[in-house]
């Protein structure tokens, strides 16, 4: 289990052109990439990232290694857990990604990168060109 530094409070809402069963890949692969983090089908369409570890203030309160080894063998170490739900639902042929829940920086950065909206072309607007 990773030491590390608690999370916080992650919201994003995006509209996606690949299907929730190629998102829902593309997520686990983000899982995998992320330390400490797992993903958790709940259903087709909900999927929880969960991010387990022992908080950095947990090996600070221990001052010597002879209790850090009891606490190990006995069990009572601080463990945390974080949860961020991802819901999919398919709209007009894009598929809608809400992420919410709390998210540690290196997760946070790997959901900003997998859930960037496509650019669009702007429209023209019907006035011919002159040359």
């Amino acid at each position: 289990m990773a030491a590390g530094q608690a999370g916080s409070a992650y919201e994003k809402v995006a509209l996606l052109q690949q299907g929730p069963q190629e998102l829902i890949h593309a997520f686990a692969s983000l899982a995998d990439d992320v330390r400490g983090c797992r993903l958790i089908t709940v259903s087709p369409e909900v999927i929880v990232l969960e991010r387990r570890f022992v908080p950095i203030w947990a090996y600070l309160v221990v001052p010597i290694g002879i209790a850090m080894v009891v606490l190990e063998l006995s069990g009572a170490k601080a463990k945390q857990v974080e949860n961020l739900t991802v819901t999919f639902s398919e709209e007009d042929g894009t598929t809608r990604v809400s992420a919410a829940g709390v998210a540690n920086r290196a997760l946070a950065d790997a959901l900003d990168g997998l859930l960037v909206e496509p650019t669009t072309p702007p429209s023209s607007s019907g006035v011919p060109h002159s040359s």
